[in-house]
């Protein structure tokens, strides 16, 4: 029953396409096909807004004001997307290093205060001393806590993140990979 829906919703929007087409005198290639599929539909609010200012300033479509809107609303929002979760990924593995790094060096300070209280507490004589040295310990003890906490609350946060991106990437997979019009695989899916 969905797919009826389907292709009578595409059938709809074929019947609108055609004749914005013809009235502009556009030859209906796949490209620009595609330019005026999105334009009926009008979820793609910059090149609605593109062709209607074409349309107020009489300018004729041609072969290159057509391959101008092609190439910035229609191919190029793939390739925005695809940057756009590029550089989200990139932020969430610099944000990982840059945590990871911190983690080891804060461990690497806490070895340090490990071994310091190990050195002193055999050179010490008093009690008080060895009670001042424990409280020393058991307060850098508690900021490696503290660290280790922030670093699983951060390490949560990522994988969070990360699971978006995946969702971004089968999106941008799925648009990639399927007809806008007829919702069936394409070439790039089959090869």
């Amino acid at each position: 029953m969905k797919h009826t829906d389907d292709v009578s919703k595409a059938i709809s929007l074929l019947k609108q396409t055609l004749p914005e087409m013809n009235k502009r005198n556009i030859a209906s290639t796949p490209s620009n096909y595609a330019i005026w599929y999105e334009y009926v539909i009008g979820s793609n609010n910059e090149l609605v807004f593109a062709i209607n200012e074409l349309d107020t300033n009489k300018t004729l479509f041609t072969a290159e004001v057509l391959e101008s809107l092609y190439n910035k609303f229609i191919s190029g929002a793939h390739e925005a997307a695809v940057n756009k979760l590029s550089t989200s990924v990139r932020e969430v593995i610099n944000e990982l290093l840059e945590k990871v790094s911190k983690e080891g060096q804060g461990l690497s300070d806490y070895a340090q205060t490990l071994a310091s209280f190990s050195s002193q507490a055999e050179g010490v004589n008093h009690l008080d001393d060895l009670k001042d040295l424990v409280v020393g310990l058991i307060a850098e003890t508690k900021k490696r806590e503290d660290a280790t906490q922030n670093m699983q609350s951060s390490l949560e946060n990522m994988a969070l993140e990360m699971k978006k991106l995946r969702t971004e990437v089968a999106k941008i997979n799925a648009e990639a990979t399927t007809d806008s019009l007829t919702k069936v695989n394409n070439r790039r899916a089959f090869d």
